[in-house]
């Protein structure tokens, strides 16, 4: 075992029975630990002089070049449970379909080895791929995957988490198991801890800087709101706080999110101010009427609605009136 380890053995072509519980071999071998420590952390499949790339080195997902057959530097690829001999998985994320030939109009038709796309989830964010064996297709997840394939999960935990929050990035050491506890509160602790030492800028509506602080809470202090509003507005999830736009040094190109519903004057046709209403629906209940015809006439395709006058409450100069 010794000229295995001093031979730098790749961990990789350990079985999944030899994975289950590598602490006492890590034991026996004081003299070695970096080795064992590495396939704790996941990295089983590299050799301690092994170069791989980090993610930023690593092509655009589905570009020409992720696309290539070429292995990248450092690759390593290992079969899919469940898809041996038909699909590979690497350690950077991409998906192999192996050559193989499958019966076809009374004859054989050959398929040649080829790096498949990946598709991104507009819901979740995830890629992954459609794989299609004796016409049962199954769609997996990419980050899953890699976990199965190349990080040891000794005790049988059922999530994978993505460390840098970024789903997009399945390199393995990116990966880890988790329980469902330590995903949802993840995001959360890391959140938290960026948030320490970020600055953060205080923009008005017309993207003037008003103010920069040294991290959100002093910037939650200064205004006299949570810190969690702040957080929310730094990040994109609300599109302001107190009136004023937020966000980190840096990172000021990321777009708020925008509101689901728009405020709307209604007026009298005079042009009187009589209330401002949360939105359209709510409008449009109170006088007992369609949402589409204060929708019209909010958009200038209708003069009036309901006997009354509308406009959306960023387009309406006037700051007098009752907001409900």
């Amino acid at each position: 075992m010794d000229n295995i380890l001093h031979n730098s053995f790749i961990f990789s072509n350990f079985t999944k029975a030899d994975r289950v519980d590598l602490q006492p071999i890590r034991q026996g071998y004081p003299d070695s630990p970096s080795v064992f420590d590495n396939i704790y952390r996941g990295n089983i499949l590299i050799r301690d002089n092994m170069k791989r790339l980090s993610f930023e080195e690593l092509p655009e997902v589905n570009s020409e070049r992720w696309l290539s057959l070429e292995d990248l530097e450092g690759e390593v690829w290992k079969d899919i449970e469940g898809y041996e001999g038909r699909y590979k998985i690497s350690c950077y994320g991409r998906v192999k379909r192996l050559h193989h030939a499958f019966p076809h109009l009374g004859g054989f038709r050959h398929v040649k080895d080829v790096i498949c796309k990946t598709h991104k989830s507009s819901t979740t964010g995830y890629y992954m791929y459609s794989f299609n064996l004796d016409r049962n297709a199954k769609r997996k997840t990419i980050h899953r995957l890699v976990a199965m394939a190349f990080i040891p999960n000794v005790n049988n935990l059922p999530l994978v988490n993505h460390k840098d929050e970024n789903r997009g990035n399945n390199h393995v050491d990116n990966l880890e198991w988790c329980t469902a506890k330590y995903n949802q509160e993840y995001s959360h602790v890391h959140e938290r801890a960026m948030s320490q030492y970020k600055k953060v800028r205080q923009y008005d509506k017309d993207g003037n800087l008003v103010s920069e602080y040294a991290n959100t809470g002093d910037a939650a202090k200064a205004i006299g709101v949570g810190i969690t509003s702040i957080r929310a507005a730094v990040v994109g999830k609300i599109g302001s706080v107190k009136g004023f736009i937020w966000r980190y040094v840096g990172e000021e190109n990321i777009k708020a999110k925008k509101p689901r519903h728009r405020r709307v004057v209604q007026m009298t046709l005079d042009g009187t101010e009589l209330k401002t209403w949360n939105s359209i629906k709510e409008a449009a209940r109170a006088i007992n009427r369609g949402d589409s015809i204060i929708l019209n006439c909010c958009k200038g395709k209708k003069p009036t609605a309901g006997g009354y006058k509308w406009k959306y409450k960023d387009d309406y100069g006037s700051n007098k009136g009752t907001t409900y």
